[in-house]
């Protein structure tokens, strides 16, 4: 009886043991994305409805369709790449809290189409997330002021693919240590005066709080009232927004900068 059994039990494992093989070899060919052929057969067919899932190492998460051809490595699509990178300016970005949030969800707003562009940054999983913020900033601030009659060299190349700090052109002197950027690869000053810009000040400048010294802005034509949340750029010390069409009162905030030494606002109708 017992011989019985046994023969039965493998009898039974035999089988069992094939399709665990066969499995095993048709996850493996999906992973790889090879041709799953067996015994002559192609079972390529049979696997055009698998999707491979996996982490990647930044915490994003990575999909390929197994049955693509020809066959690619993981990528990250963009529309995680877009909730990337809203999600880490959601995170940062504490003051302006919810407001943001709907605003980065919102497809006809400004900050959506800045969002649009960082996210379509081939580097941008490799920025840490303060650059991430640092570039989202600059993107609102520049697009608010854009206009044709920008100065080329900068127009060229703000809002690009390059790095902000070494490439992003501005009308001030390097030589004399104007340049956008301070050792640390943070934004400390804006020197972009008579450059054609045209627009409202962008809000997000003040996501710029923990680095940003100087804004000299004169002899453009940013009109509109300046910002209340200037009064967040606790570095700030020098500002310049003489010659423009500002419009409106002098936030109060202002007066929450400590470290401000000049400011000059003429050539406009301001009250305050």
């Amino acid at each position: 009886r017992n011989c019985r059994i046994l023969c039965v039990g493998c009898a039974l494992s035999i089988p069992l043991l094939l399709c665990l093989a066969i499995l095993g070899y048709w996850l493996y060919s999906v992973r790889n994305g090879q041709e799953l052929s067996l015994f002559g057969i192609n079972f390529t067919s049979f696997r055009t409805s698998f999707v491979w899932s996996s982490d990647g190492q930044d915490g994003s998460h990575p999909i390929i369709d197994a049955h693509s051809e020809p066959a690619v490595s993981p990528t990250i699509s963009s529309m995680q790449t877009i909730d990337y990178v809203r999600d880490t300016i959601v995170m940062l970005d504490t003051y302006h809290g919810t407001a943001t949030k709907d605003l980065l969800h919102d497809e006809s707003s400004l900050q959506y189409s800045v969002l649009q562009w960082l996210a379509s940054d081939p580097n941008i999983h490799d920025y840490p997330s303060s650059k991430i913020l640092q570039r989202y900033a600059l993107g609102c601030f520049y697009k608010n002021l854009e206009s044709n009659n920008v100065e080329k060299h900068i127009s060229d190349s703000w809002m690009t693919y390059t790095d902000e700090c070494t490439s992003w052109k501005t009308t001030g002197d390097s030589a004399a240590g104007e340049q956008l950027c301070n050792e640390n690869g943070h934004v400390a000053s804006i020197y972009l005066e008579n450059a054609g810009l045209s627009g409202p000040l962008a809000p997000e400048l003040s996501l710029l709080s923990n680095s940003l010294e100087i804004v000299q802005l004169s002899s453009n034509s940013i009109n509109g009232p300046i910002p209340s949340e200037i009064g967040l750029l606790s570095e700030l010390f020098y500002v310049n927004l003489a010659n423009n069409v500002l419009t409106g009162d002098i936030p109060n905030e202002m007066a929450l900068l400590e470290s401000l030494w000049l400011l000059r606002l003429g050539g406009k109708i301001l009250c305050g």
